[in-house]
C-alpha cells in the first residue's frame, strides 16, 4: 500500500478537499525520490487542492491517511502509457491501409493531436477521479 497524510482545507457534507501534509515525510520523500511519497507527490502536489468524497464525515482541520494499493496504481499507470500507444498504432496501421506510407504518417499526426485534445479536456479528469476512488481513507488522531 502507498499511504500519505493529507489535511482537510474545506469539507462539506459530499466532498472534501485535501492538501499534503509535507511535514509527515522524510526528506526524500518531499523531494518526490522516495517510497510511496514519490508516487503521492507526484499525484497530490504541495499547494494543490484534492477534491475526494466525504466518506468519513470530515472536518475542516482533520488530517487523514489516504492508502492506494500498489495494484491499482499499476494498473492506472498501464493504462495512461499503453491507451495512447495503442490508439497510435492502430491509426496509423488504418491510415497505411487507406493511404500507404503517406496516409499512415498523417493518420499517426492526427492520431497525436486527437489524442492531446482528448487527454486535456475528458481524460485527465475521468482519470484522476478514477484513480483516487481506490483510495482508502482513515482519520489521522
Amino acid at each position: 500500500m502507498i499511504e500519505v497524510i493529507a489535511r482537510v482545507e474545506q469539507a462539506d457534507k459530499k466532498y472534501i478537499w485535501l492538501q499534503r501534509n509535507n511535514s509527515s515525510q522524510c526528506q526524500r520523500c518531499q523531494q518526490g525520490n522516495g517510497c510511496g511519497g514519490a508516487i503521492w507527490g507526484k499525484l497530490l502536489p504541495v499547494g494543490k487542492l484534492l477534491r475526494l468524497p466525504n466518506q468519513l464525515g470530515a472536518q475542516t482541520g482533520n488530517r487523514l491517511r489516504l492508502t492506494i494499493s500498489e495494484s491499482r496504481f499499476l494498473w492506472m499507470s498501464a493504462l495512461a502509457y499503453f491507451l495512447p500507444l495503442i490508439w497510435l498504432l492502430t491509426l496509423a496501421g488504418v491510415g497505411h491501409f487507406l493511404g500507404g506510407e503517406v496516409g499512415a504518417i498523417t493518420a499517426a499526426g492526427l492520431a497525436i493531436a486527437a489524442w492531446l485534445v482528448a487527454v486535456r479536456s475528458l481524460l485527465v479528469p475521468l482519470t484522476a477521479a478514477n484513480i483516487f476512488q481506490g483510495v482508502e481513507q482513515a482519520l489521522v488522531t
